[in-house]
């Protein structure tokens, strides 16, 4: 894990307009084994002024692989720095930057080599440099650096305090290539605590920034660690299915110690589906491409699953060759959580073989290393540590601008609470207006009613009147006499007078 996540840590400044201009004017192809180193040295010779040098230098050694190489240019780089720096001219700041990046290559070189203490020692030195010229990006792989150390000695606690400084900086200064391999980190840390959910939580923030910034080596990485949960939680398909999606992606960018791990991993599943042959056919590929990379973590992962797949399979005289070669590789990069798990084994192999005094001691170290994981505590810990990044990050979000936004929101959310509030009085005077209406209607309808029945009743009075009057009129006319009935009683009456007279 060392190797893979402490390479980003070797300088990275961009070449100055100066420097860029010097280069494309310069011999940049060759006959030689590295076309850039041999081009930059060439104008290294031509330089007229240390910054350009340092410069140079520092391009050289970011250009050259070889670690073998590349120390000697940072031996000339510092050199020169300290004789700026020891002048105190207009420059020191600048010089001061490479005597950092310089320090920062000696501590890489210092881990590789397994001094890890003198590591430690220069890392926390070049901070303070990077703290006095204000280089926020320096700080923030200085910080990482720092934890990755601590995370190796098991001191979870420490480990995680300084990735999350990192975490911080990287955030201020929107590093977001830089800001993927920190949380990257933090979801090992979490995996290798047992916290399934937040390490997948924290590989796929990793991924998504990685994939934003087209990073396919960290892309790869991402996919590499999510297969490693979920081969934690048993479900070999998806395991396997981002084992080899990873894979792939550095097979396309050559990324030798990435293949090693990978394959490494896909070992692992074919060693749970006891599919053994080609489990140990993976490991041996593994170690082999991790040998030449020179990964020496890498080589001590695989060597451990090489020698527990051959004892368990019965194999146990090659296994202890393997198993004591591992051992010997943990104790030189000084790990504990490297050195339990082959000495664990080797107390089995011995006891096996019937060297108890030996399985006892190897049962020594196995218990020392162990302890000093502390994974109880540690957990504790990472919770703690988690809780007051959230609670930073939450005060940090808590600024003027952002209480400006919430005002904002307030305001229009009371808004839209007084919209509501009108369109519901409104709705209830539109109801309470219908109502009335239709009361009004059921009255009027009523009274209509009413006054209709009550015109029904005149109407049939008035009838009842009319006939009354017709019938009366009818018997009257029936009473009276005719006028002819008077004409005749007239005229008999004249006869009757005439008849007296």
């Amino acid at each position: 894990m060392l190797t893979l996540v402490i390479h980003f840590l070797r300088t990275k400044n961009v070449i100055s307009t100066l420097l860029l201009a010097l280069l494309l004017q310069g011999r940049l192809f060759s006959q030689d084994k590295n076309p850039v180193v041999d081009s930059l040295q060439t104008l290294l010779a031509k330089a007229t002024h240390d910054t350009i040098r340092c410069a140079l230098l520092n391009q050289m050694i970011e250009a050259e692989n070889d670690d073998k190489i590349w120390p000697a240019y940072n031996v000339k780089l510092k050199a020169i720095c300290e004789k700026n720096i020891k002048s105190n001219g207009p420059y020191t700041n600048t010089f001061l930057s490479y005597m950092a990046q310089a320090n920062g290559n000696d501590a890489f070189l210092k881990l590789q080599e397994g001094k890890v203490t003198e590591a430690l020692k220069s890392y926390k030195e070049n901070l303070d440099i990077q703290q006095k010229i204000g280089d926020k990006g320096g700080m923030g792989s200085t910080f990482y650096a720092i934890g990755v150390i601590y995370q190796n000695q098991g001191d979870a606690p420490g480990a995680l305090e300084y990735y999350f400084k990192s975490l911080k900086i990287q955030e201020e200064i929107k590093d977001k290539k830089n800001m993927a391999y920190t949380l990257n980190i933090i979801g090992i840390m979490y995996k290798e605590q047992g916290n399934y959910a937040k390490g997948l939580d924290y590989y796929f923030k990793s991924l998504k920034l990685r994939e934003e910034v087209k990073h396919k080596k960290g892309i790869a990485q991402s996919l590499n660690n999510i297969g490693g949960v979920f081969m934690e939680l048993h479900n070999t398909s998806k395991a396997f299915y981002y084992f080899e999606k990873s894979l792939k992606m550095q097979e396309e960018v050559n990324d030798k110690i990435g293949m090693g791990y990978s394959l490494s991993n896909i070992g692992r599943i074919y060693e749970t589906m006891n599919d053994n042959e080609k489990a140990l056919a993976s490991y041996n590929r593994a170690y082999k491409i991790l040998e030449e990379a020179e990964d020496k973590e890498g080589m001590s992962n695989a060597l451990y699953n090489i020698s527990a797949l051959l004892f368990k399979t019965g194999k146990t005289g090659e296994a202890l060759k393997l198993a004591e070669r591992c051992l010997q590789l943990s104790q030189k990069l000084g790990y504990p959580d490297k050195i339990n798990a082959p000495s664990n084994l080797l107390s089995k192999i011995y006891f096996k073989n019937g060297d108890y005094k030996k399985a006892y001691e190897m049962q020594v170290l196995y218990k020392q290393m162990d302890d000093s994981i502390n994974k109880v505590v540690n957990r504790k810990a990472i919770a703690q540590k988690t809780f007051q990044h959230a609670y930073e990050k939450k005060a940090a979000q808590d600024s003027l601008r952002v209480l400006e936004e919430k005002k904002v929101a307030a305001l229009e959310l009371k808004q839209e609470n007084n919209r509501g509030y009108f369109l519901y009085g409104g709705l209830a005077l539109t109801l309470l207006f219908g109502v009335f209406m239709f009361n009004r209607f059921r009255v009027t309808q009523k009274q209509k009613k009413i006054i209709e029945d009550q015109k029904l009743v005149v109407d049939e009075k008035q009838k009842e009147i009319l006939d009354s009057i017709r019938y009366a009129k009818r018997i009257q006319d029936s009473l009276l006499p005719t006028d002819r009935y008077i004409d005749k009683v007239l005229s008999e009456n004249n006869k009757d007078g005439n008849a007296k007279h």
